[in-house]
């Protein structure tokens, strides 16, 4: 049976259509190529700098042409793609495709050869710390739009990169001064002072409490360091001051500063000073005591010392000597009359006694 012209050419043209697909097909197989490393791990800094080289090879017998893609990726705990991650043009602190430099052109790689391909990496000064990835595929394409097109459909070969940026700012601060009055009358109206200064590159919140001991070591209280969590930045230094716990007594003290800064690991700073508070009323009734033991001791010494007067005395008659030469009666004190007068009493005394 005669087919029709109509018919022979709808089957002519599948014969056609077949072919193609079996030659496409085929060119597709064969146009496979692999790409070494799938895997680069690299530990810097900021502003630090690494290499390495991608190499391609094309095992087939016709030339590959392929593009060279960049996207920052974010990886699941596995470790594979989950999900591609738009750069942000305006932030290259954390944009892991800005750090990336490799040929963006179009690669041909003759059959049965191999092409390395350089990487360079350069993290911007001020990255941000973490660990970033980044997957540069190589899909075979006719233009760049395709080639991108293929990557975020996962159908290409290609090298991922995993970039962790360590941090080596220096997190750090210095106790410049601590001190409060060495006598304390009145806590209420007392203060401690003390500046903390930040000699590094972090802006840090310093966190603690200032602890108060008596002199047996008992803990009279604590207060908050920095309650109201003020940041300190690169090069500042902030002066704080905390009032004196409530409850102490007469005597020696000594107040604890303790102090931790930083994310992660923690580091810290103590200090340590002597006080004496001299409450006001104790103060008083130790002066009244001092007085009244005064007022005492000095009553005891006057009533001990003090020599006792005599109300009866004899009054004793003084001449003035007018006269280089003067007789003896003109002497200031005439003794022998004194004397005469003295033998006379006792001769009196003694004939009274005898006349009775």
């Amino acid at each position: 049976m005669l087919l029709s012209s109509q018919m022979r050419g709808f089957i002519l043209l599948l014969a056609v259509s077949f072919g193609l697909a079996v030659l496409v097909g085929t060119e597709t197989a064969l146009a496979q190529h692999t790409v070494r490393p799938l895997v680069a791990d690299f530990t810097l800094e900021a502003r630090g700098m690494a290499s390495q080289t991608i190499t391609i090879d094309n095992p087939t017998e016709r030339q590959a042409r392929v593009y060279a893609t960049v996207n920052a990726v974010r990886v699941d705990v596995d470790g594979a793609i989950d999900e591609f991650i738009q750069p942000a043009a305006a932030d290259n602190t954390r944009t892991v495709t800005s750090w990336i430099q490799i040929s963006r052109g179009r690669i041909e790689i003759p059959a049965g050869e191999r092409h390395e391909i350089p990487l360079r990496i350069q993290v911007h000064p001020n990255a941000e710390p973490g660990i970033y990835h980044a997957f540069i595929g190589f899909p075979r394409a006719r233009n760049r739009d395709e080639a991108e097109d293929l990557v975020f459909r996962g159908q290409a070969p290609g090298t991922m990169l995993r970039i962790e940026i360590a941090d080596g700012r220096q997190a750090f601060l210095r106790l410049e001064n601590f001190t409060t009055e060495r006598f304390v009358i009145d806590p209420q109206q007392s203060q401690f002072t003390y500046t903390i200064a930040n000699p590094g590159d972090v802006s840090l919140v310093p966190q603690g409490e200032l602890i108060v001991y008596d002199g047996r070591g008992r803990e009279i209280g604590s207060v908050p360091v920095n309650p109201t969590q003020k940041n300190i930045a690169p090069g500042e230094a902030v002066t704080f001051q905390s009032e004196l716990p409530a409850g102490g007594q007469l005597g020696r003290h000594r107040a604890l500063l303790a102090l931790t800064y930083g994310d992660g690991q923690r580091a810290s700073i103590t200090d340590t000073i002597f006080f004496h508070q001299l409450p006001l009323p104790q103060l008083i009734i130790i002066f009244l005591i001092c007085l009244a033991v005064a007022t005492l001791a000095a009553y005891w010494i006057h009533r001990r010392y003090t020599p006792v007067l005599v109300e009866e005395y004899d009054a004793v008659t003084l001449s003035h000597r007018t006269e280089v030469f003067s007789s003896d009666a003109e002497h200031d004190i005439d003794l022998r009359s004194a004397a005469d007068e003295v033998e006379s009493d006792n001769s009196h005394t003694q004939n009274d006694q005898s006349t009775s």
